[in-house]
């Protein structure tokens, strides 16, 4: 395996196994997830945390994952648990990061930045799609308004004309 950083620039390359996202998303609507085993504990325990704490997955992804027996040691031997994971965080926690590991937190950051933007987007798309709803639901509003306004005044000039409406008019605010 290359050393570095390089391997560690997909997801993919945190596991042993080769895994497709649209296949682990309909995996995980239907809980069916497959264990899988890690390449590196420290960097894959490093990337949970980071998506944990910029919110872009759950804030109990430890316990998620020991219970639901998701993730292999990288020795192949035994599941990961909560507190291998919980070990493995705070040792790397209290390194330094050298060379490799800062360029594989700058990755990760990076690509938080691209799901942050990609929601806010998503976000942004859902509200413009409500917005124009509401428009066009108070423009139709107002158009029938104006239709039953331009109805009534016509009735009433017609009234004032002496002349019988024809057909039976309903008061808009019945």
């Amino acid at each position: 395996m290359k050393r570095g950083c390089a391997c560690f620039d997909t997801p993919s390359c945190l596991f042993k196994e080769v895994l497709d996202a649209d296949n682990v998303a309909i995996c995980y609507a239907a809980d069916t997830l497959q264990t899988v085993t890690s390449r590196n504990n420290s960097k894959l325990v490093l990337l949970l945390d980071k998506l944990a704490s910029h919110d872009v997955i759950t804030y109990n992804w430890q316990s998620v994952i020991a219970q639901k027996h998701l993730v292999i040691s990288s020795s192949g031997k035994k599941l990961l648990t909560q507190h291998d994971m919980s070990s493995t965080l705070n040792r790397i926690k209290d390194t330094t990061p050298n060379a490799i590991d800062k360029q594989f937190l700058a990755i990760i950051d990076k690509h938080i930045t691209l799901i942050k933007n990609r929601e806010v987007q998503q976000r942004n798309n859902k509200l413009l799609r409500v917005v124009l709803r509401i428009v066009l639901i108070l423009n139709n509003l107002n158009i029938i308004k104006r239709i039953y306004s331009s109805t009534f005044a016509l009735r009433n000039r017609l009234l004032t004309e002496g002349i019988p409406p024809i057909v039976k008019f309903n008061s808009i605010n019945q």
